[in-house]
């Protein structure tokens, strides 16, 4: 809709002779079918901004305080695969395999015996994404749970808690 009135208002502005054009910058992927427009209209995403800023006005004084600021808030995301990530990936199932191994078992058995059934296995791999955290967990009453597990924060091992 937001884009629909963006259009429109620079339609009207074409109409009447200036040059117009439309950037939509997303920090995530988000296709937009802007065919009316289409030789008008470009689709970015942060990074490639921030790659772009980063190139062609490195040395310039408020160019380098932008990218630090997006550096900040994460816009800065390289979409370049480092050898340390494709080992990472390759070997995922392994480290999950072995966080599991832990939690599974005798300590399951005793988190069972004291806070209840934990939740599924599908949550550990969501909280890894979200949370850097890999935990067995039930909800307790009044928005509260009790996990065990491992976090993945500020540490080069995880800690377990």
């Amino acid at each position: 809709m937001q884009l629909e009135r963006y259009r429109d208002h620079l339609t009207l502005h074409k109409l009447s002779g200036f040059a117009v054009h439309l950037f939509y910058i997303t920090q995530y992927y988000d296709p937009k079918n802007m065919d009316s427009v289409k030789d008008h209209f470009q689709q970015l995403q942060w990074f490639e901004v921030f790659h772009w800023l980063q190139e062609e006005y490195r040395e310039d004084l408020y160019c380098k305080q932008i990218l630090k600021y997006m550096e900040e808030i994460g816009l800065d995301k390289t979409r370049t695969f480092l050898p340390q990530d494709i080992y990472a990936v390759q070997n995922l199932w392994k480290t999950l395999s072995m966080l599991d191994e832990y939690l599974d078992g005798k300590t399951a058995h005793c988190f069972t015996n004291l806070f209840g059934k934990p939740k599924q296995l599908g949550t550990r791999v969501t909280q890894l994404r979200y949370w850097n955290r890999y935990v067995i967990h039930n909800d307790q009453s009044d928005w509260k749970f009790v996990g065990c597990g491992f976090w993945m924060e500020h540490e080069n091992y995880p800690e377990a808690f």
